[in-house]
């Protein structure tokens, strides 16, 4: 189709090394030769291979080196009291680059007051969440204000006048298991919305609670990711109540309520609650009918594996674009780089233009991941009715003596 690759530089084919050789070793075999118009030298002699090798080493090693130099800078600019990042509620950025500042933006700025004294006053994140969208507020995004979008603000030491810096490391790929124990805190150079004696407070009741209320063990929920909202359709989470009888005996209710409600309160959903155990029993009962009935369990098979294809497809149709848009913005991140080797725009706009790069390349892979695992979990390949029956046979014996959290994983 072509006999000749012409580029203005070796950087502009390749910055990593390893792909530069693989790329011409590719063109070599398909008898396709490649030239650089600024850096003359033969791919097909043992010492234009050796210069290629070297320029591709350098072009890599500037690459890694500008990356650090973003790094530093950033580094730095925390610890000069100077925010990293995009928008927060409160707050936005005047100016570019590096002499861009936190200036507060005086209606959300009473959003986040309004939601520090109400903490502070006794209510949960829930509740929290609940009145904010009953009175109409919106997150920075646009969206009703949910658990954990309360839980950030109460947890961002911005709104107190510091800077929190480098908390991950590596976030995109470790997750919290990057987590950095010597991340920056310093005093910032913004205005701060609340004042250190309500931040303080907030932070004492926070621990407090942690401490009190620690993280429900969904293993004695087997419903959960199963069950979904009647009403808008989301799903149903677990949920408990504590009664206190007669004789003082206290008795705990496990329930299933709508997730919407459970997070963001009643104004995006009711909580549609129905008790644990009736729903546990109807489920169970009836998978026992199920299993004796054959054109019950074909005609199940069958829509679960139409259920499956047509779930399992617009996945796979969203996780090849989304590996076009990380391509897309990939190309765009060298393009960056290009223009800063051009000089066409400053170090500033190279730092800025690469952050926000960074930031929706890191979105889009854990999307990316995300898809994946709902993919490799489900399959698009149909089930057969047979291994079905095996399972279900096999599931009736088992289910009576499993634990709770062997149930859970059964459904």
């Amino acid at each position: 189709m072509f006999d000749e690759v012409i580029v203005w530089k070796t950087s502009r084919l390749a910055r990593n090394i390893l792909d530069l050789l693989q790329i011409v070793n590719i063109l070599e075999k398909n008898d396709v030769t490649f030239k650089s118009m600024t850096e003359p030298y033969d791919t097909s002699t043992p010492t234009g291979k050796l210069m290629i090798s070297m320029l591709a080493s350098i072009a890599e090693f500037e690459r890694t080196t500008i990356i650090e130099n973003l790094k530093m800078g950033m580094v730095a600019r925390a610890k000069k009291g100077l925010k990293n990042g995009g928008r927060m509620l409160g707050y936005k950025s005047v100016g570019s680059g590096k002499d861009s500042r936190l200036v507060i933006v005086p209606e959300e700025a009473e959003i986040v007051k309004k939601v520090f004294n109400m903490y502070i006053s006794g209510k949960g994140y829930k509740a929290i969440a609940n009145r904010l969208n009953k009175e109409g507020y919106k997150t920075i995004k646009g969206n009703l204000f949910g658990i954990t979008a309360i839980s950030n603000i109460i947890s961002n030491p911005t709104y107190v006048g510091k800077i929190r810096f480098n908390r991950y490391v590596d976030y995109a790929n470790k997750r919290r298991k990057g987590k950095n124990e010597d991340f920056i805190l310093v005093e910032g150079q913004h205005e701060a919305i609340i004042t250190e004696e309500v931040w303080e407070k907030a932070q004492e009741i926070r621990d407090t609670r942690a401490a009190k209320y620690p993280r429900t063990y969904s293993g004695e929920f087997p419903l959960t990711g199963l069950l979904v909202c009647p009403v808008c359709g989301h799903g149903m989470v677990a949920a408990r109540t504590v009664n206190t009888l007669k004789g003082g005996e206290k008795r705990r209710i496990r329930y299933y309520s709508c997730g919407q409600f459970r997070n963001k309160g009643s104004v995006a959903c009711s909580a549609n609650s129905v008790r644990a155990d009736e729903a546990e029993k109807y489920v169970f009962d009836r998978i026992k009918e199920v299993l004796l009935n054959d054109r019950v369990l074909k005609d199940i098979v069958k829509k679960l594996n139409k259920n499956r294809k047509d779930k399992i497809k617009p996945l796979e149709r969203e996780y090849v674009s989304i590996e076009r848009q990380i391509e897309s913005y990939s190309i765009k991140k060298n393009r960056v780089f290009e223009l800063y080797e051009d000089g066409t725009i400053s170090k500033e706009m190279l730092n800025e233009r690469l952050l926000n790069i960074e930031e929706t390349l890191s979105n889009l892979a854990n999307r990316k991941a995300e898809i994946k695992l709902e993919i490799d979990k489900n399959g698009s390949d149909e089930i057969p009715f047979k291994t079905v029956k095996r399972t279900m046979e096999d599931f009736e014996k088992l289910i009576s003596g499993a634990d709770k959290e062997q149930r859970k994983l059964f459904l």
